[in-house]
């Protein structure tokens, strides 16, 4: 009898021990399903995540080439049409031509080269001077910005920006000052070198009223602008070029003039 109470403890002992087994066990295997379906959900959100960015980011691509495209074809049709309307001599349509070409972004090359096209004589005076003017101010703002994003330079600092001006109507002028930016763009360390048409209409403005040779500097830029007549005189006429004041500060952008000779 006592042999059959020792084997029934035994075995209590032993259903026990499995049992506290088999819960154990069966709580780490529950704890392990849990934390691989948690890290199987962030998986998948993160998935899910990056299919929506990429899905975004498709999206983006080709609403973007659609525009582009659209932007393209509208341009064409405007230089179309510009280009004919200019082929003839009716005001009219040049006056057309012209809203249409306003009507494009100021920072858009096709419109600075259209209004380019106005300059031709079958255009009437008028509307060629609105075209000469609007182009003026959208290269105004381009050298604003350049003055902007420039740092205060010192002299010979290639920060420095140069523009020479010609006065309209005169293509000896345009020959002179491209002969004198291009002996600038040959120094050493300079910036931005343009050649810009000053139009009539602007140039009737109180603040310009330029007319010879001029090199206009801002106060504490005497030896800049001493630099600048040194590189441009011998391209214009020997001693030509004389130093004069301007009313507007621009620091690092030097410009010149040739209006006469």
């Amino acid at each position: 009898m006592s042999i059959v109470n020792s084997l029934a403890a035994v075995l209590t002992v032993v259903s026990t021990a499995m049992t506290i087994y088999i819960t154990f066990v069966s709580y780490q295997i529950d704890a392990n399903v849990k934390r691989t379906d948690q890290a199987l959900k962030k998986v998948q959100l993160d998935l899910d995540e990056r299919i929506k960015m990429a899905d975004l980011a498709l999206r983006k691509t080709i609403e973007d080439r659609a525009a582009k495209q659209a932007e393209e074809a509208f341009n064409l049709q405007i230089y179309e049409k510009v280009y004919v309307a200019l082929q003839n001599n009716d005001p009219r349509r040049h006056d057309v031509a012209l809203a249409l070409v306003e009507s494009l972004e100021d920072d858009q090359r096709l419109k600075k080269y259209l209004l380019g096209l106005f300059r031709r004589a079958v255009v009437a005076r008028e509307t060629r001077d609105l075209a000469a003017v609007s182009l003026f101010r959208i290269e105004q703002q381009s050298a604003a910005r350049d003055t902007t994003q420039t740092t205060q330079g010192t002299a010979g600092s290639k920060n420095v920006n140069y523009d020479v001006f010609w006065c309209e109507g005169h293509p000896g002028w345009e020959q002179l000052a491209v002969a004198a930016a291009d002996r600038i763009r040959a120094q050493e360390g300079v910036g931005r070198v343009r050649t810009r048409m000053l139009p009539e209409a602007v140039n009737r403005e109180p603040r310009f009223h330029v007319s010879g040779l001029i090199i206009r500097i801002d106060p504490g830029e005497e030896k800049l602008g001493r630099q600048m007549k040194d590189w441009i005189d011998p391209a214009v006429a020997p001693k030509s070029f004389k130093l004069d004041g301007n009313a507007q500060g621009t620091p690092n952008y030097l410009s010149a003039f040739v209006c006469g000779s």
